[in-house]
Parts: structure tokens; C-alpha cells; sequence
């Protein structure tokens, strides 16, 4: 339940605390005095997507701060470790997790989630929110004429661990369709480009290439062609190195000689002396180097087929981008073709292993539609009843629930003789069926209910899933719409009933729901001095609560009369 709610610099609220207790809030005001501003600021602790249209003070941040308690058997493991603990002293007492939750709001439209005062996540929030609250706005009565809607009502009273299970192994079904279909749409690809990889292989492989032939090549014909100049080059280097009197070697060993005699008179000589015997070993390693030279040409017929080879390496490269590109594209092709040799035998195993996957997910399914066929019955029986009870008496609310027929983009099962779809949620299709009178035929929401009837069957509905394991909070803002007199004060019979179980936060028109909760909230428009205005709520004693059911009863101005009638309402539901 929700202990406190304060509101500042959100939309039009300058600052507003309220404190709240057990039971049913009927918050009244004006048309247009921004009694929604109140459910959009705690649907803002939800939706992180919800803002306020403005922060009034840009010096400052604007917030939304509520305070919650809510039994530690409701709150899954994983977020129990966000929460503290409430102290309970007595043992009888159901241990309360209490949190507060509090979202800032900054001018440029930035916000920012606390959870009991620490940093905390949007999901980790809207997760505890959901099980906080539930807020039933005015439009949403018009979806429940959805098919979706529909099943999501009747799955609110279906085994969650059913559900989850479900989930999971839908989940893992997906992942191995997008892999069947993965292998499924290479192996058409692989078809259709194989004909011409193979080509490719096959004239890669004639080659044969090997990295760093067209360069070795390149070189060796080269040099075969230029056999002769290499030859007179060669002979002429050693003759002028060492072989005749004029060379190098034997005009250097002729001056050392010589530097020997005139070192005696002229010792200065030493250095060049020793620059001399350098350059003297350096000619001989030359003189050695070049004697070892082993001239080797190709002959005519190996140079003609070294020639044959280079052209044919050189086309291939050019025709597939160079050497590496060539050497890579045939390492992809030959891995290309052995993978699309075994694509069959891999789609063949994994359509086995989806088909078990998918009869597996069938199983389940079928379970979850058996229990849902299970709850249909009791929802429409309890739906029907509570109809009744709000001015109804021969309307007939009827739940069907069957197989949902598979179409084309579905993933398609045999069950019982019937191919059907198994979706997201299962493979149940729910449709709500309404018949005003006895003589009238059950036909859709949308064709056979009108919007006040509509609005009871919501209430109904909401009865019923507060029965069962609603949220501890629920708001409704205006589920009366459509409704007046003598169903109007039914209806508030029905929710104060609810309220015995849950907290209600209604917004509401109608004296005679009003009337029915045990506390009201009064939301007012107040007009400022700089020409705009602001809003504010309190909760309202006993006298000006009935003051306030009073001004709903009456049109004009407040009487004696209608101050009474108020009172006499009021006290109507004071035994309930």
C-alpha cells in the first residue's frame, strides 16, 4: 500500500504532501482542477518516458516521492537485496518490506530514479512498481474490446510459473528457428553461387600459386636474359681487383711497399700506412667474393617455360586482385565448398532438433491452454455475478477461449487434428462475449456493449482480479464514466467491497462513489497572482468531506437539504 505521496515543481503542483491509510480515497474536483496530474505523477515513477509538461522552478528539481509497504512474500529475491526492511516487533505481523521511491526531475528534461534513497535503474523500478500498483486509466477500458487484452485479462488468474515456462521455452524455440532459417537461407545462397565458386576453385587449383613465386620468378628470368652482361661484368671486376699488374690489389701492395722506405724519414706516414692495409684486405675479401661467383643460366627450355609460368601467374593475380587476394579467395573457396557439402546434413539435425523443441513448446502450451480454458469459467461466472450486482441482473459475460489457427508467419504445430500457431503467448486465442438480456446473443465487446456497460465489465474484472492477487494499490481514474444513479451507487458498493482487500485511489464525478470511501481527497485550482495557477489536495475532515459529496450532488449551490442527502449516502456504506 501507499503510506505517503509528495509532489514539487511537477506540472502544475508547486508542493503537495499526502499521507494515506487502508481502504478506499475517493479524490473529487472540479473538472480541469488536475486531479489526473495526481495518477500522472505516480505513473511517472513507472514510466520513465512519463514527464511533467513542466518544471515549474528551474532552479531547482522537480520530484515525485512515494512511500510504499508491501508484504516480503510479493517481492521477487532479486529485488528483496533493493529494499529494507520494515521492524515488526510482533510475531503475527506479516514481515513489510518498505520502499521509497523518488524520481527527479531536471528543466532540461532529464530525470533520475531513486530507490530508498540510492541511485537505482528504471527497469529495476518499473519491475517493483508493477507489483506496487496498478493505475486503470479512462482509455484504457476501451482496450479491453482487444483481442490482446483479452488474453492478457485471462492469463491475470493463470499459474505465473506456467507462464514463465512457457516464455522460456518460446524463447529458445526462436533462437533455434532464426538458426534453421540462417542455415536455410545459405544454403540457397550456396546454391546459387556454387556453380561459379567452383569455377573459381578450379582455376585457382590449375595454377597451383604459391606465395612468393611470381617475385621469385620475376627475378630468375631476369637474370637468364641477362647472362652475357653478368658474364663480361664478372671478368672485368676480378681483372681490375687482382688478376693482371695493373689492378687495384697489386697497385695497393706496390705503395705499402713503398710508405715502408719513407716511414723511416717521415714517421707521420703511420696512419695512411694503416688506411692502406684496410683498404688492402677489403680488395682481397672483393677479390675472393667475386671468384666464388657460380654464373648459372637457365636454358632455352627452362627459360621458356619460367617465362610461360610468369605470364600465367600474373593473369591470374590480375584477374582476382594481386597475389595475397588471390591466395586468400582460394583458402575461402575451398572452405566454401567443404561447408556447403555438409549445409544439408546440418539443416537435416537442426529441423530435428527443432522439431523436438517445438513439440516440447507445444506441450506446455497446451497446458497453459487448458488452464486458461480453466480460469475462462470461473472469470466469466464471477464477471457475471458482480454484473449483477452492478444494476445487470440478466447480462451474460461469457469467456471463450480456443486455439489460435496459424497463419503464415507463425510457427505452425499439428495438435488434435488442427495446425495452430504457437506466438509469444502460447497458442490460446481469448475473445469476451457479452449479452445485455437473456433473449440477446453473446457477441463481441465491440458490438454488443455500450461504454457504461463497458466500464462495469472493467470493474468486474478489476473486482475479480483483486480477489485473487492483485496489487495492493489500485487507481482508477474515472471508471464511473458512463454510469449514474441507482448503478452508480451499486458501483460503489463493489469498490468499497474491493477496498476490504486492497487500497483504492478512485478519481471520480459520482456522489454516490464518493460516498463509499472511507476517505476523500479534495484537488483544487488555484489561480496566481503572476496570471497562472497551481493545484493542491488534502485530505478532507469528516464535515467538508460531506460538504464535498454534497457539491457533486448538487449543480447549483449547496442546501441544507443536499447537505443531508450527502450524510444519509455517506452513511449508507459506513457497515460495509
Amino acid at each position: 500500500m501507499i503510506t505517503a505521496l509528495e509532489i514539487s515543481g511537477f506540472d502544475i503542483v508547486p508542493h503537495l504532501s499526502l499521507t494515506f491509510q487502508h481502504g478506499m480515497y475517493a479524490i473529487t474536483g472540479e473538472t480541469g482542477s488536475g486531479k489526473s496530474v495526481l495518477i500522472g505523477a505516480l505513473q511517472s515513477l513507472r514510466d520513465s518516458s512519463k514527464r511533467p509538461g513542466n518544471v515549474l522552478d528551474t532552479a531547482t528539481k522537480a520530484f515525485v516521492e512515494a512511500h510504499f509497504e508491501i508484504e516480503k512474500e510479493r517481492v521477487p529475491a532479486f529485488l528483496q537485496s533493493e529494499l529494507s526492511w520494515q521492524d515488526n516487533r510482533e510475531e503475527h505481523i506479516q514481515p513489510q518490506l518498505t520502499c521509497i521511491i523518488r524520481r527527479e526531475f531536471s528543466a532540461s528534461g532529464r530525470s533520475r530514479v531513486f530507490l530508498n534513497d540510492s541511485p537505482s535503474t528504471a527497469e529495476v523500478v518499473a519491475d517493483l512498481c508493477s507489483l506496487l500498483f496498478d493505475i486503470h486509466g479512462q482509455h484504457d477500458t476501451q482496450t479491453l474490446v482487444r483481442a490482446d487484452e483479452q488474453l492478457r485479462v485471462v492469463d491475470l488468474f493463470v499459474d505465473e510459473a506456467l507462464k514463465t515456462a512457457y516464455s522460456r521455452e518460446y524463447k529458445q524455440l526462436l533462437e533455434e528457428k532464426k538458426t534453421l532459417d540462417s542455415l536455410l537461407e545459405r544454403r540457397t545462397l550456396v546454391a546459387r553461387d556454387r556453380e561459379f565458386k567452383e569455377f573459381q576453385l578450379a582455376e585457382i587449383e590449375k595454377v597451383q600459386p604459391q606465395e612468393g613465386e611470381l617475385e621469385e620468378l620475376e627475378a630468375e628470368i631476369r637474370k637468364s636474359e641477362s647472362i652475357e652482361r653478368i658474364q663480361t661484368a664478372l671478368h672485368a671486376s676480378i681483372d681490375h681487383v687482382q688478376d693482371s699488374d695493373s689492378s687495384a690489389l697489386y697497385h695497393v701492395s706496390e705503395t705499402l711497399k713503398h710508405i715502408g722506405v719513407l716511414q723511416q724519414y717521415y714517421p707521420e706516414l703511420e696512419s695512411t700506412k694503416e688506411e692502406l692495409t684496410s683498404v688492402n684486405v677489403i680488395l682481397q675479401e672483393a677479390s675472393r667474393t667475386f671468384m666464388s661467383i657460380d654464373v648459372e643460366s637457365l636454358s632455352e627450355q627452362e627459360l621458356e617455360e619460367s617465362r610461360g609460368r610468369f605470364v600465367e601467374l600474373r593473369a591470374l593475380y590480375k584477374k582476382y586482385g594481386g597475389e595475397q587476394a588471390t591466395l586468400e579467395l582460394y583458402q575461402e573457396l575451398k572452405a566454401e565448398i567443404l561447408d556447403s557439402s555438409s549445409i544439408d546434413e546440418q539443416i537435416q539435425a537442426t529441423e530435428e532438433h527443432f522439431r523436438k523443441h517445438r513439440d516440447s513448446c507445444l506441450r506446455v502450451a497446451e497446458q497453459l491452454h487448458i488452464q486458461r480454458q480453466q480460469c475462462a469459467v470461473d472469470l466469466s461466472a464471477d464477471v457475471s455475478a458482480t454484473l449483477s450486482e452492478l444494476g445487470m441482473p440478466n447480462a451474460t459475460f461469457t469467456v471463450n477461449v480456443e486455439m489460435r489457427t496459424a497463419t503464415q508467419h507463425d510457427i505452425s504445430v499439428e495438435s488434435k487434428n488442427n495446425t495452430v500457431a504457437l506466438t509469444p503467448t502460447g497458442c490460446s486465442f481469448a475473445s469476451f462475449l457479452f449479452a445485455p438480456s437473456k433473449a440477446a446473443t453473446p457477441m463481441t465487446l465491440k458490438s454488443a456493449a455500450s461504454g457504461g456497460e463497458i466500464s462495469r465489465i472493467m470493474l468486474a474484472i478489476k473486482a475479480k482480479e483483486a480477489s485473487s492477487h492483485a496489487v495492493p494499490l489500485m487507481i482508477f481514474d474515472e471508471i464511473d464514466t458512463g454510469i449514474s444513479g441507482k448503478v452508480a451507487a451499486q458501483t460503489g458498493r463493489v469498490l468499497r467491497h474491493v477496498a476490504t482487500q486492497n487500497q483504492l485511489l478512485v478519481i471520480t464525478h459520482l456522489p454516490q462513489i464518493a460516498a463509499a470511501a472511507h476517505r476523500s481527497i479534495s484537488v483544487e485550482k488555484q489561480d496566481l497572482d503572476n496570471g497562472s495557477f497551481a493545484i493542491s489536495a488534502c485530505e478532507l475532515a469528516r464535515k467538508d468531506r460531506i460538504y464535498e459529496i454534497a457539491k457533486l450532488m448538487s449543480a447549483e449551490h449547496v442546501t441544507e437539504e443536499t447537505l443531508e442527502s450527502a450524510q444519509q449516502l455517506t452513511e449508507q456504506y459506513v457497515e460495509q
